[in-house]
């Protein structure tokens, strides 16, 4: 299986009605499609007006969309894209995608039952220390799950280790997050369920990123 992460932002003045679009109607027709064996359209909302980092290095502005997409093979991908790669790009002003490896490190989902799927899903892609090899990279990021387990109150958190750039322009990002928190009041009240949460993870975080893009705030619809 292939697996591919998207971030789209809309052409300018048509949100509401791009994330419509594709909710209602490119979302399930690519999800008909035999070349998809998984679709999630996360529509991106306001998130909740808290500070969650201090002085975060951030990079590029927000997006519409984030798609999480599943194909049996990279050759379907190509075929999906061959099929409704120039209606996305009529309707869309950034489209970056990657091939990515998905690992899911935990998930409630009892807490997450429920279609579109409870509470909010952050997504953010982020660019690794340039100094760090690719195993370094993984090593570091290996050592961080148990921390964001123990200080984050989230009930699903996914890592996506970028394979590469499907689309062109896409940012050399070398990973990306899920954390997916079962209430909006729980963003609030249990991004850090800690003392001093936040400075710890800041701390441990700083060993492997060096900079992230926008962080999404999203309602995950769950179309195949």
């Amino acid at each position: 299986m292939a697996q591919f992460l998207y971030f789209l932002r809309a052409n300018p003045g048509t949100s509401d009605a791009y994330q419509a679009w594709w909710r209602d109607d490119l979302g399930p027709r690519v999800a008909a499609s035999g070349d998809c064996t998984g679709l999630c359209v996360n529509l991106a909302v306001p998130g909740p007006g808290v500070e969650l980092y201090r002085d975060e290095a951030r990079v590029g502005e927000g997006y519409d969309v984030t798609l999480d997409l599943d194909c049996p093979d990279g050759a379907a991908h190509d075929r999906l894209m061959a099929a409704f790669g120039d209606e996305i790009a009529a309707r869309t002003e950034i489209d970056f995608g990657y091939e990515v490896e998905r690992s899911v490190e935990q998930d409630d989902a009892v807490r997450l039952a429920g279609n579109p799927t409870p509470g909010l899903k952050l997504v953010r892609g982020f660019f690794a220390h340039a100094d760090l090899s690719p195993a370094a990279f993984r090593r570091s990021w290996d050592n961080h799950v148990g921390w964001a387990r123990k200080i984050h109150g989230f009930a699903r958190y996914v890592r996506y280790f970028v394979i590469r750039p499907v689309t062109k322009g896409a940012p050399e990002i070398q990973g990306a997050t899920n954390l997916h928190f079962a209430t909006d009041r729980d963003v609030v009240e249990r991004y850090f369920t800690v003392d001093g949460g936040r400075e710890m993870i800041a701390q441990d975080i700083r060993h492997f990123i060096d900079r992230g893009m926008a962080r999404v705030f999203t309602v995950e619809h769950r179309l195949k």
